[in-house]
């Protein structure tokens, strides 16, 4: 399993790399792709996330 991978695992499902071991607002086709091991490819994973984070960038 590539380390990236095991460590985005460690953190969803233990709380490694939290401040108090507790996750919260996971979306859910990060969760899905962790929990299949594989990346979403269909037309509704595609998530506004990025997307919401980069706004402020241009304004």
């Amino acid at each position: 399993m590539m380390i990236i991978r095991k460590n985005f695992k460690d953190w969803l499902f233990n709380g490694k790399f939290t401040a108090d071991g507790e996750v919260f607002d996971v979306g859910m086709t990060t969760r899905e792709a962790l929990e299949l091991n594989r990346g979403m490819s269909d037309f509704y994973s595609n998530e506004n996330g990025s997307l919401m984070r980069i706004l402020p960038l241009p304004l």
